[in-house]
């Protein structure tokens, strides 16, 4: 259920107005750099601060499509550091694992590319050999983006474009650039410097994942999201209305959207990414109030005191249950009612 505290933050975000909650802190001070705080609270939420904020937002996002892929039965790995063994062959596989193990950290290796979400048999489209209906599968794989209601994604022309769609461009092209990359690096024999115009081994093993590129999965602050997202929002929701799932959900007792299993889960998946999102989005704005302070120097002291302590951070203390067992008290059937009357009946 959305509190009041964050319900104030969200209205006033999604109209433009200044946030209620921060009235009291206006013009004091946040961060090592001493900014001010502005009535809305937009540079609080975008400022680069101690603390897993962005993450966690990201992660929640990460944890809703893991979860809505398992209810249309594809079996997905988060962060799958070896998604690519059996797509790129030795030498240049070889060098890029040990590559990757010699790092301490290996989600954040030098060169490392690690998808949110690796996809193993994800839908691409039906068989063509014969009329039995089966659907063919192939493995995909997902970066998730989300972005800050600030003048970086949205002070646009967005009637072309919509925010989005653009940061979702963003991220096929920072892909792109990434596998040449691990070419030159790995494969500098085929590819040489990389201006040759030659397709190296990495580059080429894109064409082994549906789409023959990343997918990327981008909602912005206001719960809209881009066309890749919502084409695979209404496959899950296909998938899932077809299964075991979708047999318990009765259209009389589903009263806030029309039509059949297919109409009301693919509804119910929509709202809760745009509800998580939006109350991530406040929930961070308001988490970081704590650094806003009365002068300069406290605030830089504050930042600093704080970022060491931040370092250390535990997803699992963050719990890691899934969307749809966090909300399910007995059977599908309950947990849609449940969110239709306690949770969405506001929106």
């Amino acid at each position: 259920m959305i509190k009041d505290v964050e319900w104030r933050t969200i209205i006033a975000t999604y109209l433009g107005q200044p946030d209620p909650n921060l009235a009291a802190l206006v013009g004091r001070f946040f961060g090592k750099k001493g900014d001010k705080l502005d009535e809305y609270g937009a540079n609080l939420a975008s400022a680069c601060l101690p603390g897993a904020g962005f993450r966690i937002i990201h992660n929640k996002q990460q944890d809703l499509i893991v979860s809505m892929m398992k209810l249309a039965g594809i079996h997905s790995v988060k962060e799958a550091i070896n998604f690519l063994q059996g797509k790129v062959g030795d030498p240049f596989m070889k060098r890029y694992a040990e590559h990757l193990t010699s790092q301490e950290g290996r989600r954040n290796a030098p060169h490392a590319i690690i998808p949110d979400i690796h996809a193993i048999n994800y839908p691409a489209g039906k068989q063509t050999v014969n009329d039995s209906g089966a659907t063919h599968c192939a493995e995909a794989f997902f970066e998730i983006k989300s972005f800050q209601p600030n003048n970086t994604r949205y002070n646009h022309n967005n009637t072309k474009i919509n925010p989005a769609d653009r940061r979702a461009k963003e991220v096929v092209q920072q892909y792109s650039r990434k596998f040449q990359k691990l070419d030159q690096n790995y494969a500098q024999e085929v590819v040489g410097d990389g201006r040759n115009g030659i397709v190296g081994p990495f580059e080429a093993a894109q064409s082994q994942f549906f789409g023959g590129q990343v997918i990327p999965v981008v909602v912005g602050a206001f719960g809209e999201v881009n066309k890749d997202f919502e084409k695979m929002l209404r496959t899950l929701a296909k998938l899932a209305s077809s299964g075991e799932e979708g047999m318990s959900i009765f259209p009389l007792r589903n009263l806030d959207k029309k039509g059949g299993a297919f109409a009301i889960m693919h509804h119910q998946f929509r709202r809760a990414v745009g509800v998580t999102i939006v109350r991530d989005m406040a929930n961070h704005k308001l988490s970081r109030l704590h650094y806003v302070r009365a002068t300069a120097a406290d605030a830089k002291n504050t930042a600093e005191a704080n970022h060491s302590d931040n370092r250390g951070w535990n997803r699992g203390q963050q719990g890691r249950s899934g969307w749809y067992s966090q909300h399910t008290p007995g059977c599908y059937a309950n947990y849609e009612q449940f969110r239709n009357g306690n949770y969405f009946g506001t929106l």
